[in-house]
C-alpha cells in the first residue's frame, strides 16, 4: 500500500452524479442500520448512525463504480478485491443525519455465511450533492489519519478511496441533504 488513502476533488462529472442519482432514486430508502453479528437482527441506533440507504443493483453503476476502484487499487492499494457492493446514502437536515466514527469492515459474526472468508477492503465514496445545498456533513478521518481538505471532501463529484479498516466518519447535517454514494471493494481476508 502506498498511501493511506486516495482522493479527486473533481472526479466525476456533474452529468454522472446527475444519472447516479436518478439510478439510486429507483430504489426504496430505508433507515440504517448497524450489524455486528449474523445471529442477531441489524438493529436501528440513531445514537450511532442516523441516514437512509438503499442497496443499489445496477449494470451500469456497477461497472462505473469497480472501474474507479480497480483502477485506484491498482495505481495505489494493490489489495486482492474480487467483488464489490454499493449503498446510496442520504443525510438529512430533519434529523440531522450523521455517521459517528466507524470503520467499514464486518466481523467475521456479522457476513453472510456465503461471503464468511471475504473481507471489506477499501471504501470509496463519492459525493453525489452540490456544497452549497447543505451545511454540516463533512467526511472525516480519526485525528491521527490525515486529512482531505474540508473543502475538496464536499466538492460535487469528489471521490475518496481508503482502507476499510480506517476510522471515518461524517458529521450532522444542519440544513439539507448530504447524498453521496459509498461502495465497498471486499476480497479473501487479510493475511
Amino acid at each position: 500500500m502506498k498511501e493511506l488513502h486516495a482522493y479527486n476533488d473533481s472526479f466525476v462529472t456533474k452529468e454522472d452524479c446527475d444519472k447516479i442519482i436518478e439510478i439510486c432514486n429507483r430504489f426504496t430508502l430505508s433507515p440504517a442500520s448497524i450489524n455486528y453479528s449474523t445471529k442477531e437482527p441489524e438493529k436501528n441506533d440513531p445514537e450511532l448512525r442516523r441516514s437512509e440507504v438503499a442497496f443499489i443493483s445496477d449494470n451500469w453503476l456497477n461497472d462505473y463504480v469497480s472501474g474507479i476502484l480497480t483502477r485506484c487499487n491498482e495505481d495505489i492499494f494493490n489489495v486482492d478485491i474480487v467483488d464489490f457492493e454499493i449503498q446510496y446514502t442520504v443525510y438529512k437536515e430533519k434529523n440531522e443525519g450523521f455517521y459517528c466514527l466507524h470503520q467499514d469492515v464486518m466481523s467475521p459474526n456479522a457476513r453472510p455465511p456465503s461471503r464468511k472468508s471475504f473481507a471489506r477492503k477499501l471504501s470509496m465514496t463519492i459525493q453525489l450533492t452540490d456544497p452549497n445545498d447543505y451545511d454540516g456533513g463533512d467526511f472525516s478521518f480519526i485525528e491521527d489519519q490525515p486529512q482531505i481538505p474540508k473543502n475538496d471532501a464536499r466538492k460535487r463529484g469528489a471521490v475518496i478511496v481508503f482502507p476499510s479498516f480506517i476510522y471515518h466518519r461524517v458529521s450532522p447535517v444542519t440544513r439539507g441533504e448530504r447524498k453521496s454514494l459509498v461502495v465497498w471493494a471486499s476480497g479473501p481476508d487479510w493475511r
